[in-house]
């Protein structure tokens, strides 16, 4: 057994390969991640030593587990547990009846019961699973109410084992969601909403799934005093709420505002399908869809050059768009949006000091500059300004992300030749390293024209590609 966690796929892989591993237990979103990340490498899966997944903390469609199998060249199974009486292990995918787990019924006492009465229900019908851990210590637990619909059979199962099988969960009783093996209740994102003086109790909550992995969405309703023209203000709103809403959920939702009266007002029971929930005192609404964040941008081209980076960028968080419905991708970069992509990018994490640059407002991009600055991502020029609002050029574009990788921890040595670039002599002195190591790991591959381009204006398109080329690397 080796305990290894999410994070640094890559070396992840290489320890399947350096010790044998032939069993992968984890999430199926993250075994999905795994899988992608191994093919951008070039691992041939089909080859691999492993041969078993074990999956759990969230549900795993079987749609998502089909293409683990096919492309991973593995058997899937899922597993059924709870914390809160012992964690995994309450029960096991069945492969002679894949839609079915075998209860380990020498560690659990199993009832199934009416979720409104709290009465039993007949043997084979749904319910809701009400379970007894018989060997937990410490902290007895009886009869917890898991919440859980599901179905339990106990007639003898075609494998052979005399082991009850429930049914594989795939609704609840109540409206918790589970994004990336967290447990996230709508009451939650109320709790934090109300809290907010510039946003009404009104919201809606998007999972979208994205490349085999949910992604979390609160679209919520702005006041119409809280309105204003600036995208920098609605920006910094946004970011906050965000900031909130992270601290309390321990996942990273994406925000969005929307104008006064925008969500469309219910009353009664909104269902899609599996969370009920009371809107009889305001409007909240959830979904479980698929959807191209790219979409909602007017002036992205699905067939341009861009398109696959800027929508990793818009899926992970890392730009938004302005107020007016553009993206604008070809508009300048300025040196407070690479500070704030950055920023994103390293997680948002949590600033307790300020910035010590002179031209600096309390603005939008006040935690990220700050950031930045701590960790030597940004520097000030020569009068010690930062000057946020100052296009980028691709040289200085390429020196942040430089130095956010070393900031990072990865691997800052491998160097490229910048000779076959015909302007390659026009990259300062500064940037040289850092353009050297860009153009090594296929981070900047020149204007198309055999050019570096090194002191024109970067573009949001251009930010967008190089994040993601970076985040490859990872």
């Amino acid at each position: 057994m080796i305990p290894a966690g999410s994070g640094n796929t890559e070396r992840h892989i290489q320890m399947i390969e350096d010790y044998g591993t032939t069993v992968l237990v984890a999430t199926p979103s993250y075994a999905m991640h795994i899988c992608e990340v191994g093919e951008k490498m070039g691992y041939d899966w089909e080859k691999s030593p492993l041969r078993v997944g074990l999956f759990g903390g969230e549900p795993c469609p079987p749609g998502l587990k089909a293409e683990i199998e096919r492309r991973m060249h593995i058997v899937c199974t899922d597993n059924y547990g709870l914390t809160e009486v012992m964690g995994p292990g309450v029960s096991g995918e069945c492969l002679a009846e894949r839609y079915q787990q075998h209860i380990a019924e020498d560690h659990f006492l199993w009832e199934v019961i009416d979720p409104e009465t709290g009465e039993p229900v007949g043997e084979g019908e749904m319910g809701e699973l009400v379970l007894t851990p018989l060997c937990k210590q410490g902290i007895p637990v009886l009869r917890y109410r898991t919440h859980d619909l599901t179905a339990v059979h106990t007639e003898p199962c075609a494998c052979g084992r005399t082991l009850a099988r429930m049914d594989k969960v795939r609704s609840r009783s109540d409206d918790m969601l589970i994004i990336r093996g967290t447990n996230v209740f709508p009451s939650q994102i109320e709790d934090v909403l109300t809290g907010i003086e510039e946003v009404t109790p009104h919201y809606h909550i998007i999972v979208e799934t994205r490349g085999g992995m949910d992604a979390l969405i609160v679209e919520t309703e702005l006041r119409p005093e809280a309105f204003r023209d600036s995208f920098e203000a609605m920006d910094a709103l946004r970011a906050r709420i965000a900031e909130k809403l992270k601290g309390t959920l321990l996942v990273a939702p994406e925000v969005r505002l929307v104008e006064p009266g925008g969500i469309e007002r219910a009353i009664g029971k909104a269902n899609n399908g599996k969370l009920p929930l009371d809107l009889t005192e305001r409007c909240v609404k959830v979904e479980l869809v698929e959807e191209d964040p790219c979409e909602q941008y007017t002036d992205l081209d699905a067939n341009a050059w861009y398109a696959e980076s800027v929508h990793f960028a818009l899926v992970n968080g890392l730009f938004v768009g302005f107020g007016d419905g553009t993206f604008r991708p070809e508009a300048a970069l300025s040196r407070a949006m690479v500070a704030t992509v950055l920023y994103r990018q390293a997680g948002s994490p949590a600033v307790t000091g300020t910035s010590t640059f002179p031209d600096l407002k309390d603005d939008w991009y006040a935690d990220a500059v700050a950031w930045a600055q701590e960790a030597k991502v940004v520097i000030g020029d020569d009068k010690g300004l930062f000057r946020p609002d100052d296009d980028v050029t691709r040289e200085e574009m390429v020196t942040m992300l430089y130095r956010f990788a070393a900031s990072q921890n990865m691997d800052t040595t491998t160097t490229g030749d910048l000779s076959s670039f015909t302007d390659a002599s026009s990259v300062q002195s500064y940037a040289t390293e850092p353009m050297t190591w860009a153009v090594g790991n296929g981070i900047i591959l020149g204007m198309g024209n055999n050019e570096l381009a090194p002191r024109e204006s970067a573009t949001r398109a251009q930010f967008a590609a190089i994040t993601a080329r970076l985040a490859a690397l990872k």
